[in-house]
């Protein structure tokens, strides 16, 4: 029986069910541990299986990793499979091939696969360096990470619909308003 992280999923329904969100981005980031732990305990025909990993698990918790590993010793498989020319090379690839992989799990829940058939839903897959602060979005026909550009004057929107586009012009108008205002007074203290 496969485990679930009920934590996760729990989150996932509250802000599709009750928050009732335009957009989930699954975010990955460089130099991932988990990630890096897989690569080491399934890379190698001499390392554990998840398997052999759940029987090695003590009560005192240790083996957690390794479980949560387990998820995605398919993801590792299917990366060793291929020849990198570095470690660094191959993590990354473990990395973005883990973000696809989540991505299209997250589409498997009954409730997001309802909103996403409305057309209320759009479920995205990015992907953070962590040393160079730059965001990459996953194209959903090809899977590869591409970084987008953000400069002072554009902001890169991932939601689909007009209530997000339309909330956060409400929130420029709003702070625009308290500006002016906080501006007003400071004259009108000046004056007196």
């Amino acid at each position: 029986e496969e485990k679930k992280d009920h934590g996760t999923v729990s989150a996932i329904e509250y802000a599709v069910k009750s928050l009732e969100v335009e957009a989930i981005v699954v975010l990955g980031h460089a130099q991932c541990g988990g990630c890096a732990h897989a690569l080491n305990l399934f890379s190698s025909p001499k390392t554990k299986t998840s398997e052999t990993t759940k029987d090695d698990d003590d009560d005192d918790g240790s083996g957690s990793v390794d479980a949560w590993c387990g998820h995605i010793e398919e993801s590792v498989k299917r990366v060793c499979s291929k020849t990198y020319d570095t470690e660094e090379e191959r993590l990354r690839a473990l990395e973005h091939e883990n973000v696809r992989r989540s991505v299209e799990n997250v589409k498997t829940y009954p409730f997001v696969r309802e909103r996403i058939a409305k057309g209320e839903l759009l479920v995205r897959g990015g992907f953070f360096t962590i040393f160079s602060g730059e965001v990459a979005m996953m194209d959903e026909d090809t899977k590869a990470f591409t970084p987008i550009e953000v400069s002072n004057d554009t902001t890169t929107r991932v939601g689909n619909g007009d209530k997000a586009n339309d909330a956060n012009d409400q929130t420029k108008k709003e702070a625009a308003a308290l500006s002016s205002r906080g501006e007003e007074e400071e004259e009108e203290e000046e004056t007196k």
